[in-house]
């Protein structure tokens, strides 16, 4: 019997079941979002398709999303602030999450919380920054120069608006038109938003105010004279530390001290400088800082009848030290009546002064520079006509090219008139020429005198009407003869000793101060006086002693002293520029 052998069955392979998988993203919003609405969520599922796809609000279920996966989530009924979004695939007990969004619900719109000028501030310099700080950071599409006004005294004026990276401090420049004396204002219209879209709604506008002259200063409204002390000549550095040349009156006339405001209080260097019984026996007094700081004074004083010698000493290690020695006038003038003192481009104390005979017929005109150790003459002096009647001080400057230059009033033909000199390369050049061509009788009226950038001088002083009045002339020296700046009339009238101040600013122009019972400024635009007049000078009570001075860093200070009752007080302003 035969035997058959079966083979035994072939093996047959299953296949594994592959587990589930699927990969769910946010593909909108990228990031952080802020709504305050209805935020569109859009997904991307890849993989195997799952049972469900959830989206997850903070840990719950928010909504069920079918493809292709995009959900319109209104936010109005949920709470303000972060919310965490999560989107997940489900495949029975098995999900599959996707990276995490925050949502930023927000429905309060942003406010100002401060404000740069502050609103209503009277001395804003026109360089001060102009910005606005938020609540929140806002969108900075939305802030821009068409969303940001800036106005000027009422007219808008261009701007350019920039937002920090903080989101929240907005900057805006302005541009052309952004000058005083005006009123500003600032205003943010509805379209500009926050990062959910919330309009800053209405925002008070804000405004400020930008005067020509701004405090400046450590002594702005300190005292400067009682009724038994005063100040007469007054001085002050770049950083508007005062000193100055005080009158202090005793029961047998008068001492002259030099005192510097420090700590809100004034501070007596040394001892009285001076003593006399009347003003006519100490002519000239006159206060400066040489370019360390150091106060110097000069002064003139009677010896005799027939003598009158001048004194400077200068503050060093808190000491008076005299630097006068070997600063002699020629021979047979021994009256020395009147000088002026400036500093020259060098920081050096400078002088010029009237030398004359004792009979007053024959007069000199000196002028020299302490250098190191030594008085050192600008040249020769200057012959000169001098009135005996009606003495006046001579007036030094220095051109910004460094040539000193004098102007004096000298007696001609009857009349008191102005004449002028420059040291130009070592010599004295007589500006030919009477500025006072039509003038009168001009009393002991003093000169203010400045120059252009090219060092030709102007000057200013009073003169006479004719009618017993006064009124105020300017010229400027052309390089070949004075041409007239103006003639002001003033609408009270003034005397000719009223005093008055012209002082060019860093581009030469001119820059005028004077008093008629107020304090008028005026800036010369090529071809007329434009007034320079808001609240920042506008007291009315009287006002005396007005200077305008030109810093070494080029800031034009204007100063002057206003009295209320038994006291007066020093005003110290810079051009607002």
């Amino acid at each position: 019997m035969a035997v058959v052998l079966l083979s035994s069955p072939a093996c047959i392979s299953v296949p594994d079941i592959e587990p589930a998988k699927a990969e769910v993203r946010i593909t909108s919003p990228e990031g952080t979002a802020y709504t305050n609405g209805v935020l569109e969520v859009r997904l991307e599922v890849t993989g195997h398709t799952p049972e469900r796809v959830e989206l997850l609000k903070d840990g719950e279920v928010l909504a069920e999303v079918a493809a292709p996966y995009v959900y319109a989530w209104d936010t109005t009924g949920v709470a303000e602030g972060t919310h965490q979004l999560v989107a997940r695939a489900v495949f029975g007990d098995v999900t599959f999450p996707s990276e995490v969004r925050e949502v930023v619900v927000d429905r309060t719109a942003p406010t100002v919380v401060s404000r740069t000028p502050e609103p209503g501030a009277q001395d804003v310099w026109v360089k001060s920054p102009i910005q606005a700080v938020f609540s929140e950071p806002v969108k900075a599409g939305t802030l821009t120069s068409e969303s940001v006004r800036l106005t000027v005294g009422g007219v808008e004026v261009a701007r350019t608006v920039t937002v920090a990276a903080d989101g929240r401090t907005v900057t805006v420049v302005p541009g052309a038109g952004y000058e005083p004396s005006n009123s500003v204002t600032l205003e943010f219209l509805p379209q500009a938003t926050d990062l959910a879209g919330n309009g800053v709604g209405v925002v008070e506008p804000w405004t400020w105010l930008v005067p020509y002259w701004i405090p400046w200063g450590n002594a702005d409204n300190a005292i400067v004279g009682t009724a038994s002390e005063h100040i007469e000549q007054y001085t002050y550095d770049n950083s508007g530390n005062l000193t100055a040349l005080w009158k202090v009156m005793n029961g047998s006339g008068f001492s002259i001290y030099a005192r510097k405001f420090e700590s809100g209080d004034w501070k007596t260097l040394g001892q009285s400088l001076a003593t006399a019984k009347d003003d006519w026996d100490i002519p000239s007094r006159e206060i400066a800082l040489d370019g360390n700081g150091n106060p110097v004074v000069a002064w003139t004083k009677r010896i005799t009848s027939g003598t009158v010698k001048k004194s400077i000493k200068k503050w060093v290690d808190n000491q008076w030290v005299s630097i006068g020695d070997g600063l002699n006038s020629p021979d047979g003038f021994p009256l020395e009546p009147f000088l002026s003192l400036q500093m020259s481009p060098r920081g050096n104390p400078a002088i010029a002064w009237c030398a004359t005979d004792t009979g007053g017929t024959t007069a000199k005109l000196c002028t020299s520079e302490w250098q190191s150790s030594n008085w050192i003459p600008f040249g020769s002096c200057i012959d000169i006509q001098f009135n005996p009647v009606y003495y006046t001080s001579p007036i030094l400057r220095f051109s910004p090219q460094g040539n000193p230059t004098v102007a004096w009033f000298a007696e001609q033909g009857g009349y008191n008139k102005i004449f002028a000199g420059q040291y130009i390369n070592g010599t004295w050049t007589r500006l030919a020429g009477d500025p006072d061509d039509h003038g009168t009788d001009l009393q002991i009226a003093g000169i203010s005198m400045t120059f252009n950038n090219s060092g030709l001088p102007a000057i200013a002083w009073n003169t006479s009407l004719g009618d017993g009045n006064y009124a105020l002339a300017t010229e400027h020296w052309s390089g070949e003869g004075w041409l007239s700046l103006g003639t002001f009339f003033p609408t009270r009238a003034i005397s000719p000793w009223a005093s008055h101040s012209l002082q060019a600013d860093s581009s030469g122009t001119p820059f005028l101060a004077w008093v008629d019972g107020r304090l008028h400024v005026q800036r010369w635009t090529g071809t007329s006086w434009q007034f320079l007049e808001d609240a920042s000078n506008s007291e009315v009570s009287y006002i005396s002693s007005e200077a305008l001075q030109l810093t070494q860093s080029g800031v034009l200070v204007l100063a002057w002293f206003h009295s209320d009752g038994d006291e007066s007080r020093i005003r110290m302003r810079r051009f607002n520029h």
